[in-house]
């Protein structure tokens, strides 16, 4: 006698597709699906994008974009930039032997107790010696840590994305010397002001 085969079902046709969508200060702007069976899995997902694609800026091909999937309105999936970086090629294209190339890395918190890491990336239009070389270094860290002390970090990732801080820094700079390019290199959250569920329930016992 003949077993009948269990019929198998496909875990894909199960999985439903939410789109996802950037922070409301790029007009929520579609950027993306992604699939799973339910909202629960897709929380905290991140998704890299060139910002080109989504603001139609050809202009901003080199810069690439980490949305974080932080919950959701309705069957949209909202998300927080979690890293602003830009590509190496760009960075290569723009060295020259005739100028001079300074880097930096440094953590630092946003007046909403987020900590951040900025990578400053400077080109002067001159060759200078290693003297201007730190006092470049030491100003920029001093105007970005008073910048950045002043804001959120929504409000400072949405200022690198429109490239309002790096004309700052770039005027700010000049005391020192002429640049021919000031950019963020990559900026990334790495640790936000929420406390997890667990702090927040023991300091409310506490008080």
């Amino acid at each position: 006698m003949a077993v009948a085969k269990a019929k198998t079902i496909d875990p894909w046709k199960l999985k439903k597709w939410y789109p996802i969508l950037a922070p409301e200060y790029m007009n929520g702007a579609f950027i993306g699906e992604t699939p799973a069976d339910s909202p629960e899995r897709v929380v905290g997902k991140e998704v890299s994008i060139s910002l080109a694609a989504v603001t139609g800026e050809i202009k901003r091909q080199s810069v690439n974009v980490t949305f974080k999937i932080t919950g959701f309105d309705g069957s949209n999936a909202i998300t927080k930039i979690t890293k602003v970086e830009v590509s190496p090629s760009y960075i290569k294209r723009n060295v020259r032997k005739e100028k001079t190339r300074i880097d930096d890395s440094f953590v630092l918190k946003c007046a909403d107790g987020t900590d951040i890491r900025i990578k400053p990336f400077m080109i002067t239009k001159d060759k200078i010696n290693n003297s201007k070389k730190t006092l470049l270094r030491k100003l920029a860290k001093t105007e970005l840590k008073e910048y950045v002390s002043k804001e959120s970090c929504d409000q400072i990732i949405q200022d690198v994305l429109t490239f309002k801080l790096q004309k700052i820094l770039s005027n700010s700079l000049k005391r020192v010397c002429p640049l021919r390019t000031f950019e963020a290199r990559a900026i990334e959250v790495i640790r936000t002001s929420e406390k997890p569920a667990e702090e927040k329930k023991e300091a409310k016992t506490e008080a």
